[in-house]
């Protein structure tokens, strides 16, 4: 009997380890499996729309950012380095968020993007976002700005990029 006690007590802790970590309070999102996917909604240049079939590189681009992914887990995005993390998992711009600030389900980001190569120009980039939390769905709409200088003229035209990535929760791990 002592044995049968032993056994299911191991084997409770390791079923126990199994799964999504522990639901954090504070955070709005529930632990789970989600499902995190990202879309590339628009580039513009100068306020105009782009059709990213006409220009070298944006395909590639848009494929790096339209995916899905499924992990366990808990959406957090309260603090720079959680926000950070989030991004990483799917981050072709390369960008660093420098701010963060929550208000209630709300999350406002702000951060710099590496230098990005647009075709045959490259330039600087900087970003905004912001997280609308529900318990069993994020949405986090981002906006990247680039200056896109040619390396000819040195002429600058304002391209900016809109993507939007929404967790979903799918249940239980």
């Amino acid at each position: 009997m002592k044995i049968y006690a032993k056994v299911m007590t191991l084997g409770t802790m390791v079923l126990g380890g199994c799964g999504a970590p522990a639901d954090k309070a504070e955070n709005i999102p529930v632990s789970g499996k989600w499902s995190d996917e990202g879309k590339l909604m628009s580039i513009k240049a100068g306020g105009t729309a782009i059709d990213i079939t006409h220009v070298p590189g944006l395909a590639a681009l848009k494929e790096k950012v339209n995916q899905t992914k499924e992990f366990c887990g808990e959406p957090y995005f309260l603090n720079r380095d959680d926000f950070q993390k989030a991004i990483d998992k799917n981050n072709p711009a390369g960008c660093e968020i420098t701010s963060v600030e929550a208000r209630g389900n709300r999350v406002n980001a702000k951060g710099s993007c590496k230098k990005l190569q647009l075709s045959n120009s490259e330039g600087e980039g900087w970003m905004e976002g912001v997280s609308t939390m529900e318990p069993e769905k994020v949405v986090y709409d981002m906006t990247i700005h680039v200056v896109v200088r040619s390396p000819q003229t040195g002429a600058g035209e304002k391209v900016t990029m809109e993507a939007r990535r929404t967790l979903t929760r799918l249940g239980d791990c």
